[in-house]
């Protein structure tokens, strides 16, 4: 990389290329899957019916996400 004047140089590449849209979406599903687990296990312990429903919902939502 070096430094860029204004039509002597090719304008560089953004920093976040492909390599770092990659990087991005994998640590969304990372996110998504930890999330959904998260919810799980609050409705595996949870004994209220109302409850358990509820976080069944947000559970199914992460894992479609993932």
């Amino acid at each position: 990389m070096s430094t860029y004047f204004d039509g002597l140089t090719e304008e560089p590449e953004p920093l976040l290329s492909e390599r770092g849209e990659k990087y991005k979406k994998a640590q969304e599903k990372a996110n998504a899957l930890r999330n959904a687990r998260k919810y799980e296990r609050l409705a595996n312990g949870s004994l209220d019916g109302k409850n358990v429903k509820k976080y069944r919902k947000k559970q199914k939502e992460w894992e479609d996400m993932a």
